[in-house]
């Protein structure tokens, strides 16, 4: 069960979504957002933070990604291994190097969503009176604008 301030933050979310032309499907405690090539990503607000994996078709992308590389890889090598240099063969490569790259342009189109979904989860935060982005970046993370000014160089040193 969700929270009175995670269900408004989630409702907020869903009426932006739907504002910038997503399609948005309410999933119990959860949105699911469906966009191009099959990818998924199911939206959760947990304790007022963001939480979004991402699904190509029903499974993970990560193990989609294994079990396209890995069955491919095999496929394309068993059929040059017994059967050398063949047509079948070289056309087996072809659909494989098209699979990566399809996996690859759906990572693309997915972490592009993501990326959008939390300016968006930004704005709904910043409505609800709620900082931005949580404070928990080091200073490492931080955009240089963010980060504390650098000690002034000591011009002796470097004219060593």
């Amino acid at each position: 069960m969700l929270a009175h301030s995670d269900r408004a933050a989630l409702d907020a979310l869903h009426v932006l979504l739907v504002k910038h032309g997503y399609t948005v499907a309410p999933y119990g405690d959860e949105l699911e957002v469906r966009i191009s090539l099959l990818i998924r990503v199911r939206v959760r607000i947990r304790d007022g933070e963001l939480h979004c994996p991402v699904y190509f078709g029903l499974v993970e992308r990560a193990r989609v990604a294994l079990l396209t590389f890995v069955s491919t890889s095999g496929l394309t090598l068993y059929f040059l291994l017994s059967q050398g240099i063949t047509p079948l063969s070289i056309s087996i490569g072809f659909i494989a190097l098209s699979a990566g790259v399809y996996e690859a342009l759906r990572f693309i189109v997915a972490e592009g969503f993501l990326v959008r979904l939390h300016s968006l989860w930004a704005e709904v935060r910043q409505a609800m009176g709620r900082p931005p982005v949580p404070a928990a970046l080091g200073a490492a993370e931080q955009w240089p604008g963010e980060r504390a000014p650098a000690p002034p160089v000591d011009a002796q040193r470097v004219q060593r």
